[in-house]
């Protein structure tokens, strides 16, 4: 859409525009903890969801930049994982597009899903490391540490979270 196309019917509901990248293919970048996992995507197609048969996947090395990016990203909304997606030019520039705070990952390359499940398991053990342990003698699962897993109690039940629990998010950089 150019943006004489733009007409006041956009008044009516929320709406988002973005840019067209001319890319030469995809990323999707899968960062669990401090560790950054990411796969090169061609498609023949502008959404290489709409045809997933046509795509071909490798991994592919992440510039310093990009990680040390996902990392902040990452540390502003204290999450553990995170599935991002990038659309890369020509020129090599990286576009961030998003991060899908519980993206799939399971259908890339054997040897990246190997490692990503590794790393997940890695993380779950850390946090139960670091668990403090309880008075009532583990009556109720133990509490989590914000940003490692969401609290909650053996019953399955899932307190709610609100800022004021978290304090405020800091800026993104």
């Amino acid at each position: 859409m150019r943006p004489h196309e733009v007409t006041r019917a956009v008044a009516v509901g929320p709406h988002l525009f973005q840019v067209k990248v001319e890319k030469a293919f995809d990323v999707r970048l899968t960062a669990v903890g401090s560790r950054v996992f990411a796969v090169r995507i061609d498609s023949p197609d502008l959404d290489w969801r709409q045809r997933q048969s046509l795509m071909e996947c490798t991994p592919i090395a992440v510039p310093a930049r990009i990680a040390r990016s996902v990392s902040a990203y990452l540390t502003t909304f204290r999450l553990v994982f995170g599935a991002f997606d990038f659309a890369v030019t020509p020129a090599g520039d990286w576009y961030f597009l998003e991060c899908n705070p519980n993206g799939q990952w399971a259908w890339q390359p054997n040897p990246v899903t190997d490692s990503i499940g590794r790393a997940i398991a890695d993380e779950l053990q850390r946090a139960v490391e670091h668990e403090p342990a309880r008075a009532d003698n583990g009556a109720e699962a133990r509490t989590r540490q914000p940003g490692l897993l969401s609290p909650y109690t053996a019953s399955g039940d899932q307190p709610p979270v609100t800022v004021q629990e978290y304090g405020d998010v800091p800026k993104p950089l």
